[in-house]
């Protein structure tokens, strides 16, 4: 598939049944990796080189990618969060790459929960001023 590399030897062992699941999604699970031990780290290829500490990697079927006719869709998702990985309040986008199989996107595992995570927790709805807020930090970067 283009625009996803070849993996390197840690990413393509790097996700096993061992690993916690984050998350489930349409395509695919998203799993959390604990960071790698410091001889694990020489490989200049791979995300595991710039010491981002633990990591979340969804892990995509290329079967059920290609099925759906979604390859665009994850292409743009994957090009819109690179872009956008320098902006505050946006994960660094890693890396994406590809095997036989599936389709990989990795990025620095945020302890903190997700946006429906917080939603889950507030049990109430959010006022107007705050949504003006959070809209206003994204569009301005």
């Amino acid at each position: 598939m283009p625009f996803f590399a070849l993996p390197c030897a840690h990413q393509n062992n790097s996700i096993t049944e061992n690993n916690a699941i984050l998350g489930k999604g349409r395509f695919g699970i998203v799993y959390g990796l604990d960071k790698p031990s410091a001889k694990d780290t020489n490989c200049k290829k791979c995300f595991f080189a710039n010491d981002v500490g633990n990591v979340a990697i969804k892990k995509l079927k290329k079967s059920l990618v290609v099925n759906e006719q979604a390859v665009i869709q994850i292409i743009e998702e994957i090009r819109i969060h690179s872009v956008c990985s320098g902006l505050p309040f946006v994960l660094p986008f890693l890396k994406a790459w590809q095997n036989e199989r599936n389709l990989y996107v990795a990025v620095p595992l945020c302890n903190r929960g997700s946006l429906a995570d917080l939603f889950k927790a507030r049990k109430a709805a959010f006022s107007s001023q705050s949504v003006l807020i959070a809209a206003n930090q994204i569009y301005t970067g």
